[in-house]
């Protein structure tokens, strides 16, 4: 029978998990180094837990995107302080298992891939982020290995972080649904819960993330306080994660819960009845209060969730027959019908450039070439397509079959140490810890075939530290056979992961910025701020940015600045510009065409504004655009036939060009004409006076 090594909250390692063998204390010197050594662990352990405590957490409403740059920027810090305390720490260890050794290099060739096809993308620059961040996340998943095997104790720490942190954002997200507290967090909108996440369906899919360690909590509490702490959680991460409405991330817990339990079953027997008597517990919880839910809601939650299930149903139906799955509600498509035309769009893309793929970042410049009428949200320009909603064939489609196979043989790796561990292990705790880590894998990949969960940073945070641990373990559990030699690594083997970081947290900075002035910038267009659109723009930019991971060039916002500041000639170049960084975006060229038609370049500014129209062919402000140009003509007939190709929307101007329109159709003696324009202004509130009069004036004509 095995013997307990140390006091442990959680674990009870065994003659299966060694303890660091430590040399002889035979002088003070040594001692000293001990004693240092001690220190560099608690800062390590702890360092890496407050980390993925704060970043979750941070949030802005000066920024674009409320949670994204501030995120990264702070993660890149964290880990340059962890640099820091190594190189004047007496950290040693010995060599990575040969496995290890083996998912870091596909791994590594996975980034240089990324390099090396993103330099041949049509816009390079773009990628920049995206490739930087794949080499930081290594060197940050290295980190955590290194900790992790160097210092158990680390894992309990990391263990108790996902927990507090499943149970912080269940809190704050119920809170959120309910109307109670945190509804006025930025950047979350009307779709409840999100929050400090900003998005529903990512505040789903992390939930998920965090489970399966918060799960591990749970079940191996001890004490009291622990067990009620844990219950607690679980139970709140389940509620929340069902409150999301987030179909991936109900598919990924389920496959979570079902994986861990019939792992459970078949490998650990010792667990088999206190994971049945706690998740009996935290199920029959969960029930009671959805219940409670359902009937004080009066029909609206359980109509909420039934809607989710049929709009998955119905979309796949009438994308498969080619049609247009719409929510009733929003007169634009279900997420999922949206989902699944993107990935149908993505295929063509991939089998155009298989082998080196597009290029990090470009899929949002390469997709509206390949047509985007079949879209609502896309095709009338509302909405921008930035991702494909689906990891895999994003990659695919950015660095070709290769980088795929690259990303996924890292990932089988992962999994295949997973299992090793699993089975070569005597210790029940060990296989109990390596069935979650490969459970919290596997709801991360579930996720990604639905989202974009690898642009997130909380994802990609937890994500690293899923994988770290995993890799420890297969470590810890392997060195008995492998080379325990220890010692410090050489610092010329660091300078390239300290340059690295360095560079990430420089573009984090540069990130950081563009964010919060591109929000300055908008928020200046939106109530005419010239001026001040052209100030904020120019702070946001960077030598080392393209479009700051967005899907609008600045400079488009510039152009529109320019054009009303009657500076022409500046509004042509920042046009220029913006279609460099962004071919297919229509808004450029309709931009670009009210330009044109300012200079009187007639001709050339309706050759622009149709290009806008064939990227998005309902593209309601590119037609009004020919429209008026075509009166300004005087091709009043061809100005009718586009407007009735677009659904109108009920804006001021466009009343004014309607009542211009009619009275012009009127004067001409163009009766039915003017009639039909008329009718085309039906559906606008509050605006009908102006035709009142006409409308009498035609039934006389009509009559007479």
């Amino acid at each position: 029978m095995s013997k307990k090594i140390g006091k442990n909250k959680f674990l009870a390692p065994q003659a299966a998990r060694p303890t660091i063998a430590q040399k002889p204390i035979n002088s003070n010197k040594e001692t000293n180094i001990v004693v240092k050594d001690k220190i560099a662990f608690n800062l390590f352990g702890y360092i890496l837990a407050i980390m993925a405590l704060i970043i979750p957490f941070l949030i802005s409403g000066k920024l674009n995107d409320a949670t994204k740059f501030n995120r990264y920027f702070y993660f890149v810090i964290f880990e340059i302080v962890i640099l820091g305390i190594y190189l004047v720490s007496p950290f040693k260890v010995s060599q990575f298992p040969k496995l290890v050794k083996y998912a870091f290099l596909v791994a590594l060739a996975y980034c240089i891939w990324n390099i090396i096809v993103t330099l041949f993308a049509f816009n390079p620059l773009e990628g920049l982020y995206q490739v930087s961040q794949q080499f930081f996340y290594l060197i940050f998943i290295a980190t955590v290995a290194l900790i992790a095997f160097k210092y158990e104790n680390t894992i309990n720490l990391l263990i108790t972080t996902f927990t507090i942190v499943l149970f912080l954002h269940s809190m704050a997200g119920i809170l959120q649904y309910f109307q109670i507290a945190f509804h006025n967090l930025p950047g979350g909108g009307v779709a409840f819960p999100s929050s400090f996440n900003s998005n529903r369906n990512f505040y789903g899919s992390f939930l998920v993330l965090c489970y399966p360690l918060a799960l591990y909590f749970f079940i191996k509490s001890k004490s009291f306080l622990s067990n009620v702490f844990g219950g607690i959680t679980v139970t709140l991460g389940l509620i929340a994660i069902l409150l999301s409405q987030t179909r991936s991330a109900w598919l990924g817990v389920v496959v979570g819960i079902f994986l861990v339990g019939g792992i459970i079953f078949i490998y650990i027997k010792g667990y088999r009845i206190t994971w049945l008597k706690k998740m009996v517990s935290v199920i029959t919880a969960t029930i009671i209060v959805i219940t409670i839910i359902l009937f004080t809601s009066k029909g609206e939650f359980s109509r909420t969730f039934s809607s989710r299930f049929s709009q998955a149903a119905e979309s796949i139906e009438t994308v498969s027959e080619g049609g247009s799955a719409l929510s009733s509600a929003e007169g634009t498509e279900s997420s999922a019908a949206l989902r699944l035309k993107m990935w149908r769009k993505t295929f063509p893309i991939i089998k155009d450039f298989p082998i080196m793929g597009v290029g990090r970042a470009n899929w949002k410049l390469t997709m509206p070439k390949y047509g985007l009428s079949e879209f609502q949200v896309y095709g009338n320009a509302t909405n921008i397509p930035d991702f494909p909603h689906n990891v895999y064939l994003s990659i695919a489609a950015e660095t070709g079959i290769t980088g795929l196979l690259l990303l996924l043989s890292f990932i089988v790796i992962l999994i295949f140490m997973g299992i090793k561990s699993i089975k070569k292990t005597e210790n029940d705790d060990t296989k109990l810890l390596n069935i979650v880590l490969l459970s919290g894998l596997m709801c991360f990949g579930i996720d990604c075939i639905f989202s974009f969960g690898d642009s997130r940073i909380e994802h990609m945070l937890f994500f690293g530290l899923i994988v770290g641990l995993i890799m420890a373990e297969y470590w810890r559990i392997n060195k008995q056979t492998e080379n325990t030699i220890e010692s410090k690594i050489s610092y010329p083997i660091l300078v390239l992961p300290i340059v690295i970081v360095l560079f990430n947290a420089v573009l984090g900075k540069d990130l950081l910025v563009y964010s919060e002035h591109f929000f300055n910038t908008t928020n200046a267009e939106k109530s005419k701020s010239w001026e001040g659109v052209l100030y904020e723009s120019k702070l946001a930019k960077s030598n080392l940015l393209s479009m700051g991971e967005g899907v609008i060039p600045i400079e488009n916002l510039e152009v529109i600045a320019y054009k009303n500041l009657k500076q022409y000639p500046e509004a042509l170049a920042a046009s220029k510009i913006a279609e460099s960084k962004h071919p297919n975006l229509a808004q450029i060229y309709n931009n670009l065409g009210t330009v044109l038609i300012d200079l009187n370049k007639t001709d050339t500014a309706l050759i622009v504004l149709k290009k806008a129209l064939k990227i998005a062919p309902r593209y309601s402000i590119a037609t009004i655009n020919i429209a008026s140009l075509f009166t300004q003509t005087k091709q009043y007939d061809s100005s009718l036939a586009y407007l009735r190709k677009i659904k109108l929307d009920n804006r001021p101007q466009m009343s004014e060009f309607l009542k211009f329109l009619a009275y012009r159709f009127y004067s001409e003696k163009k009766y039915k004409q003017c009639q039909e324009v008329i009718k085309l202004h039906e559906p606008f509130e509050g605006q009908k006076p102006w035709f009142d009069s006409l409308q009498v004036s035609l039934n006389n004509k009509f009559n007479g």
